[in-house]
């Protein structure tokens, strides 16, 4: 099954192309309620899947299906098991990159698992996937129901319709794998084993299935010729601020569109207005590299028009292998170091925002209570993390943990840096695995993309639960508000409202700690 979406409201700022998207048609899409089974005693982690691959790479449709050992439902790594969770990243990475090398470039497409077949934004996701037959463009996305069945359930009704002429892709610049063959033009997946089964679309020709989300998400957006988004919930959303993210920083130069303005438009419309015109969290270059269309004409001629697209952006096996160095680093770091509450928040967020005052207190009872503290960077945040620690001991350190590209080069007395990564998958896991609670300031597409990706994997069951606290509500209360109206209210249901009882917005010290000392000792 696929992921399927809807179209959006204008907003200025995001370039968006003309037309309007066909009106929307209400009900509830009911999201999985299986529990997790098993857990730390299941057999081998490594052994878990039903594979899904082709036999002969060049022949369309000849998808084989291998049942290996182990139950898929039963992989359960919510409590920290250092040794079997880096196993099954280093696994996840292998399977990725070993298929991923064997395809051509794809056009991926994220979006919501409850968009269901009678939604306009499912045909209209089936008219991309056949448009995208036509042109020869293989499409991928993450294998499962809604907008992921219904843009290659498209690819395989298309039709001797020729594109139009100004849909005519350039030629890949480069990151072409010499193990592809440049005439295979099947559907491809890479989904993710849930606590609950999920079943592969019968659309796919080519899939694999991975452990954990973080390799999922670059197993899609690695070796692609577009990125495009459809509406969804929390998920959609991780990915959403994770390839913008990439983009910005360099790190992939696809062309972004995100499709539907009137489910998107309240959506973005709300942090572009706080973020980037309010706060100026995102700059306004930052924000103009995602495109918004609602025409399928529109959408694929912005992805054709792109002309300095790659493949893969560096060479495989090199990249490959470094991720899978620095996660089993990232891992065996985490180990040493104990449970701590996290603070992230904009590297461009001043000292002087009163949420930075809020976070210094914070810490100061926490560090009190006993609790140590954990930053993401070593901006603003860090410093008022690592003055309220030291307040109450003069002698307590701040986890520290950066991204390599934001390195400010700052040194903070308090905070001890104890790794600096290139990957933001790495950091996104340092940062939220062996946490006893999630603390975020008012920041940019990086702090969207983390809190996203944190709230995704507690909302289906990856990591445990922990509290989630949003500091400063006049930044966070008219996203959330968007959301609220857009994914829960709206003509479709594309969260669940204990998703949203997740998040507790506050500006008051006091309520964070009590959420700490209320949590007790949990920690993922």
């Amino acid at each position: 099954m696929t992921r399927v979406q809807r179209p959006a409201s204008r907003r200025p700022g995001i370039h968006q192309t003309t037309g309007s998207p066909p009106a929307a048609k209400p009900g509830v899409a009911a999201g999985a309620d299986g529990r997790p089974i098993g857990g730390p005693g299941d057999q081998d982690l490594l052994d878990h899947h039903t594979k899904l691959t082709g036999s002969d790479l060049r022949a369309p449709s000849s998808t084989r299906r291998v049942d290996q050992p182990g139950a898929r439902a039963r992989i359960d790594l919510r409590h920290w098991q250092p040794e079997q969770l880096k196993r099954v990243f280093l696994e996840d990475i292998r399977r990725s990159f070993d298929l991923l090398k064997r395809l051509p470039p794809a056009v991926t497409f994220f979006g919501g698992a409850r968009i269901k077949p009678d939604d306009p934004y499912y045909a209209l996701a089936r008219e991309l996937g056949r448009l995208l037959a036509t042109a020869s463009i293989p499409p991928r996305t993450g294998g499962g129901p809604g907008i992921m069945t219904a843009v290659p359930e498209g690819y395989k009704t298309a039709n001797p319709t020729p594109v139009p002429d100004a849909i005519a892709f350039h030629p890949l610049v480069s990151g072409f794998s010499e193990q592809a063959a440049v005439d295979d033009t099947r559907t491809q997946a890479f989904s993710i084993i849930l606590p609950y089964e999920q079943k592969i679309a019968d659309a796919i020709d080519v899939a694999e299935e991975i452990a954990q989300f973080p390799y999922r998400k670059a197993a899609l957006y690695e070796n692609a010729r577009g990125l495009v988004t459809f509406p969804g919930g929390y998920g959609t959303l991780d990915e959403l601020f994770e390839v913008w993210t990439r983009g910005v920083r360099g790190r992939h130069h696809d062309p972004m569109v995100v499709v539907g303005s009137e489910f998107w438009g309240p959506v973005l419309g709300a942090v572009e207005e706080v973020a980037v015109r309010q706060r100026g969290l995102i700059k306004a270059s930052e924000w103009s590299q995602m495109k918004m269309a609602d025409q399928p004409a529109a959408i694929l001629g912005h992805l054709a028009s792109a002309d300095n697209v790659r493949g893969f952006e560096t060479d495989p096996e090199a990249e490959a292998a470094a991720m899978g160095r620095e996660i089993a680093s990232a891992v065996e770091t985490l180990a040493r170091l104990p449970t701590a509450v996290t603070f992230i928040g904009g590297h461009l967020l001043p000292a002087t925002a009163s949420e930075c005052g809020v976070a210094r207190e914070a810490a100061r009872l926490l560090t009190r209570a006993g609790v140590p503290t954990r930053v993401g960077g070593n901006a603003a945040v860090a410093e008022a993390v690592a003055v309220g620690t030291r307040a109450a001991r003069p002698s307590a350190e701040v986890q520290g943990f950066i991204i390599k590209s934001d390195d400010t080069g700052r040194q903070i007395d308090g905070l001890k840096i104890h790794m600096a990564v290139d990957e933001s998958i790495t950091h996104k896991e340092l940062i939220g695995r062996r946490c006893r609670a999630f603390v975020a300031l008012p920041g940019g597409l990086c702090t969207l993309a983390e809190l996203f990706s944190v709230l995704t994997q507690i909302q289906c069951g990856m990591i445990e639960k922990v509290p989630i606290l949003l500091v400063g509500s006049s930044y966070w209360r008219p996203i959330f508000d968007a959301i609220k109206a857009q994914m829960l209210d709206g003509p479709r249901q594309t969260i669940a409202p204990e998703d949203l009882d997740m998040v507790t917005i506050t500006d008051d010290p006091a309520v964070i700690a009590r959420a700490v000392a209320d949590a007790g000792g949990r920690a993922t």
